[in-house]
Formats: C-alpha cells, sequence, structure tokens
C-alpha cells in the first residue's frame, strides 16, 4: 500500500505545482445542484461517446484502420516478445514495473479520480472537480468498451500456454480468457491523457505517459497480456480520454442559462 500512496502524493504534487487550480471558482451553486448537474453531464457524454462513431470524419476513420493494423502487426510479434519479456526478469526490473501495475489498477485510478473529483467540490474549486470529473468518465467509457470487447473476443492469456491466437468468442465469465485488450493500460493512458492535457505542462506530461507506459510493461512482464493487449488498451484510453476532454471544451466554450435556488429564492445566471 505504500507504494500506491507514493503514487498517490506525487499525483497530487504535480496537481498543486502545475497550477490546476490557478483559475477561481465563480460558481454559486449548491453542492447537490453541482451534481445533479453532473450526473446530467455524465449521460450526456455517456451519448455522444457512444455516437460518435455516426460522425466519424474521414481521418477518423484512418486513424481507426491504423491501429487496428497495429493490433494485426503487433500480433506477429506477441509470442516473440513474450519470450523474450520472460527471459529478462530481474529484481530490479520488478520494482520498476510494480509501479506501472498500481498505476493501471482498476480500484487505485478510480478512487483517485473520484477523490479528486469531490476535493474540488468541497473546496468550490471547479478546475479540480472537472479534472476529476473527466477522469471518472474517461475511467468509466474507456473501461466499458475494454470490457465488452475481453468478452466478445475472449482471447487466451499468455499464462495458459494456449498460443498467442486462441480466442474463444463471447466468454464474460472467465478471467483467464480476457486478455484482448488490457484493462490496466486502458486505465492508465486514460488518466494520463486526461491529466495532460489539464496540467498543459512538458514534464507533466512526460511524467504521466512513462507511468503509463510502465503499466504496459508490468502486463507483459507479469504474464497477463500480450503485447497486442496493451497495444488496443492504450489505444482505447488514449482516444476516449482525448474525446472527454473535447466534449467538455466544447461544453465550456457554449452559452449556458442556469437557474438554481439560493436562501431568498431562484437565480438566474447567464455563462460563456
Amino acid at each position: 500500500m505504500r507504494k500506491v500512496q507514493y503514487i498517490l502524493i506525487a499525483l497530487i504534487i504535480l496537481l498543486m505545482n502545475f497550477n490546476l487550480s490557478a483559475q477561481e471558482d465563480t460558481s454559486k451553486s449548491t453542492i447537490t445542484s453541482t451534481l445533479k448537474s453532473d450526473i446530467t453531464k455524465f449521460w450526456c457524454d455517456a451519448g455522444d461517446i457512444t455516437v460518435s462513431p455516426l460522425s466519424f470524419t474521414a481521418n477518423n476513420w484512418l486513424t481507426v484502420g491504423a491501429v487496428v493494423g497495429g493490433v494485426a502487426l503487433i500480433f506477429t510479434l506477441d509470442e516473440p516478445i513474450h519470450r523474450q519479456v520472460l527471459r529478462h526478469q530481474s529484481e530490479a526490473a520488478s520494482d520498476i514495473v510494480e509501479i506501472g501495475r498500481l498505476y493501471g489498477r482498476g480500484r487505485y485510478v478510480l478512487g483517485f479520480s473520484s477523490g479528486l473529483y469531490l476535493t474540488g467540490l468541497l473546496f468550490n474549486n471547479n478546475n479540480i472537480k472537472n479534472t476529476g470529473f473527466m477522469m471518472v468518465e474517461s475511467i468509466l467509457f474507456a473501461g466499458g468498451i475494454t470490457f465488452a470487447l475481453k468478452g466478445f473476443l475472449a482471447r487466451s492469456r499468455p499464462y495458459l500456454n494456449e498460443g498467442a491466437l486462441e480466442f474463444n468468442v463471447w466468454e464474460f465469465s472467465d478471467y483467464d480468457r480476457m486478455s484482448l485488450p488490457s484493462g490496466h493500460a486502458t486505465f492508465a493512458f486514460a488518466i494520463s491523457t486526461v491529466l495532460s492535457t489539464q496540467i498543459k505542462n512538458p514534464l507533466a506530461t512526460l511524467g504521466f505517459y512513462t507511468l503509463a507506459t510502465l503499466t504496459t510493461a508490468s502486463r507483459l512482464y507479469y504474464d497477463q497480456h500480450w503485447a497486442s493487449d496493451t497495444f488496443l488498451g492504450a489505444a482505447i484510453g488514449t482516444t476516449i480520454g482525448l474525446m472527454v476532454v473535447d466534449l467538455h471544451e466544447k461544453r465550456d466554450q457554449q452559452t449556458v442559462f442556469n437557474i438554481y435556488p439560493v436562501p431568498n429564492g431562484l437565480r438566474a445566471e447567464l455563462s460563456f
């Protein structure tokens, strides 16, 4: 648990030092009304993400094709990479990749993201709250896609020694056959993408993506995933992270009319 605490503390220090909370929150809404508003936003964003392929441009589809092609290419290298990784085990390497394993663990990243959201909510800081909110959305949306693909493809994990091309299709209950994509890689790249876009500091970006890369390395090192699993998970996490940030930026640029309760009645506010 100490390693987890160190990672969370390091993230908090980054958030403080790189002025994530530089802008003041001007909203006067109550915590309850803010929660209700954010729940509504969550479902709207979920709907937008779900139907987004219907409005993909040619460039978007080229990106999808590049990811699929990359996964197919790495398929051919999965077994050689797997053998090489297992041949280079060491105590020093174990200590390093363990950081990545913890960074991409679902309950840790969701707990940290939720904690960040609640901190911003309780201390009336919109920037921190929105960053936590985007992280939670990215984790849940990207995680949902990853879980669906895991069950549909039902790829055998490498430690079963069934080969890199063993698929069972439609198996949501057998952990041993839910290898593709990697959930850890999905989560790690989703939160790294959101944090790097919000902090906007090259050193922070390098740090977050280094942690995410260590996460993918840990899944290979611990024999939990094939290289193509981690590549696809990283692509899903990064893509959904960017889409969530884009949705929030577009919403912030829109003119919004809000009515909410105050001690003496109702207050109307027009924001741009």
